[in-house]
This record gives C-alpha cells, sequence and structure tokens, in this order.
C-alpha cells in the first residue's frame, strides 16, 4: 500500500497538505502496474536520473554499499563529490536508503536499501552488460579496501569479491577468490 500512495504522490494524484487530495479524473485515467515490483519499478522511473542511477549502482553491492564506491565508480563526467552526496541525502530523505553507521568504516559511510524490493528493482533495470562491469568495479573496489580491519572484521571480503567476480562473468578470478576465502575461512 505505501508504495501504491508513494507512486500515486509522485505522479501528482495525490497531493499533500494539510488535507490529503485526490485528483479522481485522473486515479480514473492512470492505468496502475499489477504487482508490486511494478509498482516500484514505475516508482523508481519518476525518480530524478541521478537518483535513479545512484540507486543502480549501490544496488550491484547488495543490501549494504557505502558512499566512496559509489563516488569512484559513478562516471566523473556526470557526477562529482557534491552531486553524489546530495543526490544519497536525497534518497535518505525519500525513504530509499538509510546511513548504517554499523559498517562504516574509515571515511567510507555504509548505506543500506530501507526495502529489498527496491534494491531488486533497482538492480533488474541495469542492462546485463553494464551490470557486468559495474560488478568488476564493485570487486576492484573491494580489494582496494579489504585491508581496512573494520570492514573485513564483518563480512568475507574474499566472498565477496568472489561473488563480483562471478557475476561479472570473470570465472577465473571469481574461483581464485573463492579458494582465498576457503583458505581463509578454514576451508572444507
Amino acid at each position: 500500500i505505501e508504495t501504491l500512495v508513494g507512486l500515486l504522490i509522485d505522479e501528482g494524484i495525490i497531493t499533500l497538505g494539510e488535507r490529503w487530495r485526490v485528483d479522481m479524473d485522473r486515479v480514473e485515467k492512470t492505468p496502475l502496474p499489477p504487482g508490486l515490483p511494478r509498482l516500484i519499478e514505475a516508482q523508481l522511473a519518476l525518480l530524478p536520473l541521478p537518483e535513479r542511477k545512484v540507486l543502480q549502482y549501490a544496488a550491484v553491492f547488495g543490501p549494504l554499499c557505502w558512499d566512496t564506491a559509489l563516488l569512484e565508480m559513478l562516471p566523473e563526467e556526470e557526477f562529482g563529490e557534491t552531486a553524489v552526496e546530495a543526490t544519497i541525502l536525497s534518497l535518505e530523505l525519500k525513504g530509499y536508503l538509510a546511513a548504517d553507521d554499523l559498517y562504516s568504516f574509515a571515511a567510507s559511510q555504509a548505506y543500506a536499501f530501507r526495502r529489498d524490493t527496491v534494491r531488486e528493482a533497482a538492480y533488474a533495470a541495469i542492462p546485463v552488460g553494464e551490470r557486468r562491469r559495474l560488478h568488476l568495479e564493485a570487486a576492484n573496489w573491494l580489494i582496494a579496501t579489504q585491508s581496512d580491519a573494520r570492514l573485513s572484521a564483518w563480512f568475507s571480503i574474499d566472498e565477496m569479491i568472489a561473488r563480483h567476480f562471478a557475476a561479472a562473468g570473470d570465472d577465473p578470478r571469481a574461483n581464485i577468490w573463492r579458494q582465498r576465502a576457503g583458505i581463509r575461512g578454514g576451508g572444507d
């Protein structure tokens, strides 16, 4: 219901104020997407392009991402540091992302998706070829940050790197990182 109401607000069918107003003519004329995944896709499609792109890049990491990773991965010509920070703040205010201080480390602020369904829809909207490239970039970012003791204390970085290489279609490197994870984790 929350997603449906959010979509109707974003479409301007419901206007907020002291009393909510519903434009009944537009309600009757507006086709609604069937099912929750389609509703979420429609809601995300109404976001400004920078916000959609940040959500997509964040979704590549999974339920948790870091601002420094997004800063490195987002195209410089489209996003500068200030624009990325402003976009993340906007997404936080809109309820898509939440700052997660527990998993923040060094100068990296962690952000979690508030809803898995939003993350899944954002991820599904990434073309497959671009998705592979982004997983490769995510793996490389994790390799560069794996020495941070706080990050590696919470997660098996080697397993995360292996998953990203596998999703990028780089099976030889994925297997190397799986082996490293097995050795460091005690192995099977």
